[in-house]
C-alpha cells in the first residue's frame, strides 16, 4: 500500500514538471464580475480622505449613528469594518471584520450608506479605488 501511495504522488509531481507555459491559461470564476476584477489599492501615493478629515468622521458619526459614538481613547464597543473608496469618492463593498452585535454591524453599515464622498484615492496621478479599514466605536452607555 505505501509503495502505491509513493507511485502515485512521484506521478503526479512528473506530470506536473512536463506542463508547458503556453498551456496555463488565466482561471476567471463564471460567478466573478469585471467590477470585482478591477484593481483595488491598498497602498497609494494620496490616500482617500473624508470630507474635513479624521474629525469630520468622527462628527459624521456622532451626528448619523442612532448609538453614542465615542473616541478611541474612550471605553466603548468598537466595530471594525472595511471599505473600498472608489474613483468617485464614493464609499463601496462595506464588509464587517470584527463586529459586537447585529444591532451596532447594521448602525455601521447604515452609517457608510450615508458617508457622503470623499476625496479620493490617487496613485500615479490617477484616481483609484483603495481599501480602508476603520472601525466606529459605540459607547457602553447611553
Amino acid at each position: 500500500m505505501k509503495k502505491l501511495i509513493i507511485l502515485q504522488f512521484l506521478f503526479i509531481s512528473l506530470c506536473s514538471f512536463g506542463q508547458v507555459e503556453d498551456d496555463i491559461s488565466p482561471i476567471t470564476p463564471n460567478n466573478v464580475s469585471d467590477k470585482q476584477l478591477e484593481t483595488v489599492y491598498i497602498t497609494v501615493d494620496e490616500q482617500p480622505i473624508f470630507p474635513e478629515g479624521e474629525e469630520g468622521l468622527f462628527n459624521f458619526y456622532q451626528k448619523n449613528s442612532k448609538y453614542k459614538v465615542v473616541r478611541k481613547e474612550d471605553e466603548g464597543l468598537v466595530v471594525y469594518f472595511q471599505i473600498v473608496i472608489d474613483e468617485t469618492g464614493k464609499a463601496t463593498r462595506f464588509k464587517v471584520l470584527k463586529g459586537q452585535s447585529e444591532d451596532l454591524d447594521s448602525m455601521t453599515q447604515k452609517l457608510v450608506n450615508l458617508m457622503p464622498n470623499w476625496k479620493p484615492g490617487i496613485h500615479k496621478e490617477e484616481a483609484v479605488r483603495v481599501v480602508k479599514n476603520l472601525f466606529v466605536k459605540y459607547s457602553l452607555t447611553e
